[in-house]
């Protein structure tokens, strides 16, 4: 969490159009139901998350290792990230273990099961 200090505050320059949108959207019922009351409140909530966001440390992978089914012999030992899938069997990110892993039907239902998602393909 970004520790704020709240001795003092001060002003922020934002595009007029977004603080309009943001003055209309306070005289909503849906601001108050949020709890939201003042164009202050709600900058200050919002550059507090998308801080937290940007300066939240990286996500660790996942090291997903499946045997192969019919001989329990390793056939897919890889690393799975927010960007890139790395096999650590060829070292590589596009051989025929990374292929396997996006291609074949087992393979998708095992991580579908286990909540894993596979980052888009370059």
């Amino acid at each position: 969490m970004v520790p704020i200090k709240t001795v003092s505050q001060s002003k922020i320059n934002i595009d007029s159009g977004l603080r309009d949108e943001l003055v209309r959207w306070l005289d909503t019922s849906a601001s108050k139901k949020l709890g939201y009351h003042s164009q202050a409140q709600f900058a200050t909530e919002a550059v507090r998350k998308l801080l937290q966001e940007v300066t939240a440390p990286a996500k660790a992978g996942i090291h997903f290792i499946l045997p192969n089914k019919e001989d329990n012999r390793l056939s897919l030992d890889l690393d799975i990230g927010d960007d890139k899938v790395l096999c650590n069997i060829c070292n590589s990110e596009s051989c025929i273990h990374v292929k396997t892993l996006y291609d074949d039907k087992y393979v998708k239902q095992q991580l579908k099961t286990h909540k894993i998602k596979l980052p888009v393909r370059k």
